[in-house]
């Protein structure tokens, strides 16, 4: 299960070097995961190249810092099904997705379930 590997990572990776060097874009993504990503931003953030961040920050959570974004908005999503009767298009929206489509196949990729399963 993506999201609970990840999310693992993310509080065991304190103790690693990379991810010490990686926290402050960890907790800027945290913070921040419905906003455009911008790698460059994000290794400024830890005082890093893009491309050394970029490895580093692999290394850290197991996954790209765009696959992490998207963890964390599906990690949202699933807050949003289970605590409110919003509609799929509106959490789409709020997460700032593309479309709904889009929300339902990125979902489906990371939890293994459809947004309508997951809510039953």
């Amino acid at each position: 299960y993506f999201l609970e590997d990840l999310n693992s990572k993310l509080k065991v990776s304190k103790r690693t070097k990379a991810s010490v060097l990686v926290r402050p874009a960890i907790i800027y993504l945290e913070n921040h995961f419905t906003e455009k990503l911008y790698v460059e931003y994000l290794a400024h953030l830890c005082n890093l190249s893009p491309s050394r961040f970029y490895s580093l920050f692999k290394e850290a959570t197991g996954c790209t810092p765009n696959d992490c974004k998207n963890a964390l908005k599906i990690q949202k999503g699933m807050e949003y099904l289970a605590e409110t009767d919003m509609k799929v298009e509106e959490i789409s929206d709020k997460l700032s997705f593309s479309s709904a489509s889009h929300f339902r196949k990125r979902f489906k990729e990371i939890t293994g379930f459809t947004p309508k399963e997951m809510r039953k």
